[in-house]
């Protein structure tokens, strides 16, 4: 019974790994065999516009390239399904301007609230020194109020003392009562003086805690400019210096960005220099014979089945418009009248326009095949070593 159980359990899992390795073999068999197809369209009328479809296995694995002018995007589907797009990018891209949008914004809301914050300060200096102003026009109107009491105070005693002078022959008890009168006009003229000296001195203490006050509010408001002005150039500095750093960062960038392509083109010189001189060595003209007919074989194997071109073209040389056109009858011999080529000898000007269709497909079979057979080639082993070691064992 358990013999039996166990025979089952492995015949399911045997049953299971050959159904996966029938399915890996079928894909694989797939791959080689069903070609990858291509259908490209383009057209240039003073700006470039134009896609690149790639599809595989009844469009179950689908590609699009589009360019439009300065933008492109990818799209990539999988059974129908949306797997990439470089809208993705663009939504990326857009917030990151969306962040940068926001970070201006509330600069210049902080720029306005400070401008907003001085414009009070301003405002509030302003009303001080209306207030201030305001005081010294009551106290001056105080000080001539007190200045027209004490003259009408003097106007009646000098009534008083023409009317004593006047009343000389008068009975001694009339003497006596002016005597006391006078007396009391002493004692009220004493009072008045000492009234006046106290309105003086007040006046003083007044003047002099105005003149404290305004001395203050002075040296309020230079404090203040003196902060502001040391704001301002501390700003400036810091503007300065943050300028500074950014464009000795620009041209350091620039620098290595300089050193990075000089090397890269001194690497593609090494590299031409070694491809050239393995190629000029005679023994490897076989290895160079075999690429060649390989890379022969794939671009005819690859090259469009069908394609409709219209192309209108014009060069301020004449010759030369004759040179491309010979060099472009190639195309009208493989694919005949699908190929309209229109040149323009009369012109000054250098102009292209035109559009194309072009259709293909790629099998992976065959691309496999023509490797394998480089791959076995010893001249071509040869020839690879020579070319990763840098060209040091010429033969």
């Amino acid at each position: 019974m358990m013999l039996g159980v166990l025979l089952t359990v492995l015949k399911i899992i045997g049953i299971i790994i050959l159904v996966i390795l029938g399915l890996l073999i079928l894909l694989v068999l797939l791959t080689l065999f069903v070609p990858i197809r291509y259908n490209c369209k383009g057209e240039y009328y003073n700006f470039v516009k134009g896609f690149v479809k790639v599809h595989w296995l009844l469009r179950i694995v689908w590609m699009k390239y589009y360019l439009d002018n300065e933008h492109t995007y990818i799209i990539v589907r999988i059974f129908g399904i949306k797997v990439y797009t470089t809208k993705v990018i663009e939504k990326k891209v857009a917030r990151a301007v969306k962040k940068k949008t926001e970070k201006v914004v509330e600069a210049e809301v902080n720029i306005a609230k400070e401008e907003a914050k001085d414009k009070i300060i301003n405002l509030d200096q302003n009303e001080r020194e209306v207030k201030v102003i305001q005081k010294e026009i009551s106290e001056e109107l105080n000080k001539k109020e007190a200045l027209e009491v004490l003259d009408n105070k003097k106007d009646k005693k000098m009534n008083i003392g023409n009317n004593t002078s006047d009343n000389k022959d008068e009975k001694k008890i009339i003497e006596i009562k002016n005597s006391q009168n006078i007396m009391i006009i002493k004692n009220s003229e004493n009072s008045e003086n000492i009234e006046n000296i106290e309105n003086s001195e007040s006046i003083e203490n007044i003047e002099n805690s105005e003149n404290s006050e305004n001395i203050e509010n002075i040296e309020n408001s230079e404090n203040i400019e003196n902060s502001k002005k040391r704001k301002k150039s501390r700003k400036s500095k810091k503007r300065k210096i943050k300028l500074w750093y950014r464009i000795k960062e620009f041209f350091v960038k620039i620098k290595l960005f300089i050193l990075k392509i000089y090397k890269f083109i001194i690497n593609i010189k090494n590299k031409i220099r070694i491809i050239y001189i393995n190629i000029i060595d005679p023994g490897n003209r076989e290895a160079v014979k075999l690429i060649y007919t390989f890379l022969k074989k794939f671009l005819k194997h690859i090259s469009p089945k069908k394609a409709k071109i219209k192309v209108r073209y014009g060069m301020d040389d004449p010759s030369s418009t004759g040179m491309i056109l010979g060099a472009a009858s190639v195309l009208t011999v493989r694919y005949g009248k699908n190929v309209q080529i229109e040149p323009v000898f009369d012109t000054d000007k250098t102009f292209f326009e035109g559009e194309g269709r072009i259709k293909g497909r790629i099998y992976l079979i065959v691309a496999l095949k023509q490797l394998l057979k480089l791959y076995k080639n010893k001249k071509i082993k040869q020839l690879i070593t020579k070319l990763t070691q840098g060209g040091k064992d010429n033969g």
